[in-house]
């Protein structure tokens, strides 16, 4: 059994939400010419990002060059009024997008503290439904920008997802695909943890206008990132790729 409908925007890692909002809050004045490298670290630290940054260079180095010739390149844009707040936001979807994939095979460990990072992304928008919804549905591309900077506190808990994308690259582990009898034992973590069968229908078929659907998918998202019966991994492994290459 799997999901028919995947959430768009859910569980986005938005890698450079927080630098669209540093430079949209005129951040970007700082730079008279091609960011060098104090001033690059510095914006990285002053965006929130830096340690998932790191990750990048670590695991995907040439990915990470293109991400410093990308954010030169927006400066650039900025100063020439031509930037829009989801500039910043192409770069990192594009990022996580592209090794996206290579979760299916990483390490059981690694999926889940990509499950909790996603979790804790989440959980800060539990108290507004109507928030929680968009982020659930289109990422970053759907919060305002008080609420994107309310992200910064866990956007450096994103190197996880890096880490794990590059331990399925290069230590696969092979899985069998999940089954009806894995789902079943999921949804009955969700309702052990108090959610009820509409919450399971609603994270099946999502409704944006449903204030409930939040609440929802935070319990999805706690049963994915502790279950630990037989086979639990197995789902964790094709619900990390689908979230993160929505």
């Amino acid at each position: 059994m799997t999901l028919r409908k995947i959430l768009p925007g859910a569980a986005a890692v938005i890698a450079a939400v927080a630098i669209s909002s540093f430079m949209s809050n005129g951040g970007f004045a700082m730079f008279k010419g091609p960011p060098t490298e104090e001033e690059f670290r510095l914006l990285l630290a002053e965006s929130g990002i830096e340690k998932t940054f790191e990750a990048v260079e670590t695991y995907f180095p040439e990915d990470a060059a293109q991400w410093r010739q990308d954010l030169s390149h927006m400066i650039d844009q900025r100063r020439k009024g031509l930037y829009t707040t989801t500039n910043g936001l192409d770069v990192g979807t594009a990022l996580r997008r592209k090794h996206a994939a290579h979760l299916a095979t990483a390490s059981d460990p690694l999926l889940v503290g990509v499950m909790q990072q996603q979790l804790r992304l989440h959980r800060l928008f539990e108290d507004d439904p109507d928030a929680c919804n968009r982020f659930l549905m289109e990422g970053g591309y759907g919060l305002e920008r008080a609420e994107i900077q309310s992200l910064k506190p866990v956007l450096n808990d994103g190197a996880i997802l890096f880490e794990a994308m590059h331990d399925g690259l290069t230590s696969p582990v092979t899985r069998d695909p999940s089954t009806e009898d894995d789902w079943l034992a999921l949804f009955e973590l969700m309702i052990d943890k108090g959610a009820t069968n509409d919450d399971i229908q609603l994270v099946s078929e999502p409704d944006a206008t449903n204030p409930a659907l939040c609440g929802a998918f935070i319990s999805f998202m706690d049963a994915l990132a502790t279950a630990d019966f037989d086979g639990a991994e197995r789902i964790r492994a094709e619900m990390a790729v689908a979230f993160i290459s929505a």
